[in-house]
């Protein structure tokens, strides 16, 4: 027994989408050195294959008390207990079960009183407590998280505290964050209140993280550009602002990928600094 609890704790979740719907698999996936299997999280896209990784360090010690908790594109959140995840096999067990069409976008590990944060890419947003999600077994499908306007989707999940902001990044580079206490809690299932405003000159938000004043932020574009900014130089702002430019783009690039990561003190800024430019009205 105790040798099983020092392989499983040097285990990472590896939450892997099949492409075109149907459902993800979990995949069990060794690492040395102890600890967290990812710093933060990893890069999340929409399109194609999606990968998500999942920190499971110390997996048996926890595998009682906490919960997995997925978000789904079409707004459904899915929560099951983490020892159901605890014996992957090689070719890797099913982590729930997906609509044709519907995508994984976000898995948390929570402790069941968490309170969790469904951004969407038309700008709207939904903060609702964990327990308004009843616990599910494995193969099971999701609740309704939010519930979504025409030709919406869900871009990300997060596990939020008061003491924290909400980074929300769009598709032509513009952001903004904004105080996780702003976000009034609601039921599940609701519509949400409005996160950010999208207009042509910002495009549709690709991205939502929850961050802290000394962390970073990481974009991507399509086309490959990569930008790296101190989350204290992006605006702190209401919540249906527009945001600044983060990034700047090529004619008919777009980001494709953002990620929230540690800064370390002796490193320097970024790669730009956010350019204030006039909200339009």
């Amino acid at each position: 027994v105790d040798a099983a609890h020092d392989v499983l704790d040097d285990i990472a979740l590896v939450i892997a989408q099949q492409g075109g719907g149907g459902g993800a698999d979990v995949h069990g996936v060794a690492h040395g050195g102890g600890g967290a299997a990812v710093a933060r999280d990893g890069f999340h896209h929409h399109g194609g294959r999606h990968v998500v990784l999942a920190q499971a360090a110390q997996f048996l010690r926890h595998q009682e008390t906490e919960q997995t908790l997925f978000g789904e594109g079409r707004g459904g959140v899915k929560k099951t207990e983490l020892n159901a995840y605890a014996h992957p096999r090689a070719g890797g067990i099913i982590a729930l079960s997906l609509d044709e069409g519907d995508e994984l976008i976000g898995v948390a590990m929570t402790r069941g009183t968490e309170d969790v944060f469904l951004g969407t890419r038309k700008g709207m947003a939904i903060r609702f407590r964990e327990g308004d999600v009843r616990r599910m077994g494995r193969t099971a499908r999701g609740v309704t998280g939010i519930k979504l306007g025409r030709e919406d989707q869900v871009v990300g999940m997060e596990i939020v505290s008061e003491e924290a902001k909400i980074l929300t990044v769009t598709e032509r580079g513009f952001g903004k964050r904004t105080d996780v206490p702003e976000y009034r809690l609601q039921g599940r299932g609701g519509r949400g209140i409005i996160n950010l405003r999208v207009t042509d000159k910002n495009g549709p938000v690709v991205g939502i993280k929850q961050v802290r004043e000394d962390d970073g932020v990481m974009m991507i574009s399509q086309e490959g550009k990569i930008t790296r900014l101190a989350v204290r130089e992006v605006r702190d702002t209401g919540r249906a602002a527009q945001g600044v430019r983060l990034q700047g783009l090529g004619e008919g690039d777009r980001v494709g990928a953002v990620t929230a990561l540690v800064v370390e003190e002796e490193e320097g800024v970024g790669e730009e600094t956010p350019q204030e430019e006039p909200e339009q009205t």
